[in-house]
């Protein structure tokens, strides 16, 4: 099983929020009037008194995965449906295994007469060496001659060499069995983690390459809103700092805890992408999916300015109150 790492696309993200702030006209990042207001929340949460503007934000799990097959073969069951809730390790998928079955047990075979050959080459190692001891005492004894000693030395010798090149083909032969069972157990395609279906990408029947995508997880649990600040906006974002956030699709306000700023600017749109872990109550929680769209507001940001808007005769409404 192969898991790629994807978050909801950031370019998007940033598209939208940059296309609300591009022209006076169009719907800014910000609302465009100041709000005072007290954010709901629970027991546990102190309320959060704002006077400032909201920030065009998505709700996003904290890991989203697209969990892909590590090796070439047809599909042959997906076990799983869109929305379904999977726990760690539960199988989601399988890919045809024949062949690499096949070719398992003939590698198993290979290692065990590999391990035959081994064992038949420790015992003439062993014979030799009582023979070269046998002919070493004669030796000493002047009993045997000097040719029968060096040709017990140099039988020692290359029973030793078999000995190696016998041990040498069972560790390749154990290698080779134990990459056929990684190969196999990657017919297998499990869930990295706890989590929910959010795409099913194809059915039993399709030929699929290495490194193609099957099924994509959302995490449980943690969720997260991601949203951009304009630059002159980032001094008033602090980590750990609680944000409000209002998911309207769901009518729940909850509460957000700013925990990664994105260190540079967007090149594009100038903008910071910022990253808060949502706190819900247990009874908002199943309310609130990822790809929802919200709006974050931080207390410590000011009031945007409202621009003057042009009268009948080209001047600004503020002008013609002089």
């Amino acid at each position: 099983m192969i898991t790629l790492r994807v978050a909801p696309p950031l370019a998007a993200l940033v598209a939208v929020l940059s296309g609300c702030t591009s022209t006076p006209e169009a719907t800014p990042a910000r609302a465009d009037a100041a709000i005072a207001t007290t954010a709901a929340a629970s027991p546990a949460q102190a309320p959060i008194a704002t006077t400032q503007h909201g920030y065009v934000a998505v709700v996003a799990a904290r890991e989203t995965t697209d969990v892909a097959a590590l090796l070439s073969s047809q599909l042959t069951q997906v076990l799983v449906k869109l929305g379904d809730a999977v726990e760690d390790g539960e199988l989601l998928a399988k890919l045809d295994d024949r062949a690499i079955r096949e070719e398992l047990a003939a590698a198993v075979a290979a290692k065990r007469a590999a391990q035959a050959g081994l064992e038949q080459a420790r015992v003439a190692v062993a014979e030799a060496a009582r023979t070269l001891e046998t002919e070493r005492a004669m030796m000493s004894q002047g009993t045997t001659s000097r040719s029968d000693f060096e040709a017990a030395e140099f039988a020692h010798e290359k029973a030793r060499a078999a000995e190696r090149q016998a041990e040498a083909d069972l560790s390749t032969q154990d290698a080779r069995v134990a990459g056929l069972r990684t190969r196999l157990s990657q017919t297998r395609i499990v869930a990295p983690y706890a989590g929910t279906v959010s795409v099913r990408y194809l059915d039993p029947g399709t030929f699929v390459s290495s490194g193609t995508p099957i099924i994509r997880l959302i995490a449980s649990g943690q969720l997260l809103v991601r949203f951009a600040v304009p630059s002159s906006d980032a001094k008033y974002i602090q980590l750990d700092a609680p944000m409000r956030v209002d998911i309207e699709p769901a009518g729940v306000t909850a509460r957000a805890l700013v925990r990664h700023i994105a260190p540079e600017l967007d090149p594009a749109s100038q903008m910071i992408i910022v990253e808060a872990d949502l706190e819900l109550d247990d009874a908002d929680a199943p309310r609130i999916k990822a790809g929802q769209a919200a709006r974050v507001y931080s207390p410590g940001a000011p009031p945007q300015q409202s621009r003057p808007r042009p009268t009948a005769s080209g001047q600004s409404e503020d002008s013609s109150l002089k």
